[in-house]
């Protein structure tokens, strides 16, 4: 996989996409401390959806990318709504209009929350909580889905559910890995 960090974004190269068949674009700046919303949010938030999107342009085996949304309900608990969709926004236009020009097939989706292992070795603010969850989470309780998602339906779109229990492990496990959890 060719994936490069830089401060701003994670950057995904032709590479790391070749041979696959469809693209999940989760990745978008989300920070509770904000200065500078341009250079913060809505520049990395356009140039990663475009730069996600010239890649899988490049290679004829991908036939659809998905891109998640943004949850407003999620994000007014965190930061100021206002420049996270607004860059949220932004960036889903600008991705219809691209893969429109470039006859790209994308799919929205508007998730309550992405979470699980991240490629990053810092803490990326969406999988904040879940670790802060974690340091002091004492109920064992199962969660309950709150709504119910047709199967068929969501396997006839490509997409394929896992669990939150094995979800939730696999994001505590990433975090164990890059030291953030010591348990």
């Amino acid at each position: 996989m060719s994936v490069t960090e830089t401060n701003k974004a994670v950057c995904v190269t032709g590479a790391s996409v070749e041979g696959c068949k469809g693209v999940f674009h989760t990745a978008s700046p989300f920070s509770r401390n904000v200065t500078d919303p341009q250079e913060e949010l809505i520049n990395p938030a356009v140039k990663g959806t475009l730069n996600v999107l010239r890649s899988c342009a490049k290679v004829p085996s991908i036939k659809r990318v998905h891109l998640f949304v943004r949850s407003q309900r999620f994000v007014d608990m965190l930061i100021p709504r206002l420049w996270y969709a607004l860059s949220k926004t932004l960036a889903e236009e600008a991705a219809w209009k691209f893969a429109q020009e470039n006859g790209i097939d994308l799919f929205a989706i508007n998730p309550g929350l992405v979470i699980g292992p991240f490629l990053q070795p810092t803490l990326c603010s969406s999988v904040e909580p879940i670790l802060n969850l974690a340091k002091g989470w004492k109920d064992d309780r199962q969660c309950e889905p709150k709504y119910q998602v047709s199967m068929e339906k969501a396997k006839g779109l490509g997409i394929i559910f896992i669990s939150w229990e094995i979800t939730l492990r696999d994001t505590i496990k990433s975090l164990k890995e890059k030291h953030f959890l010591s348990f």
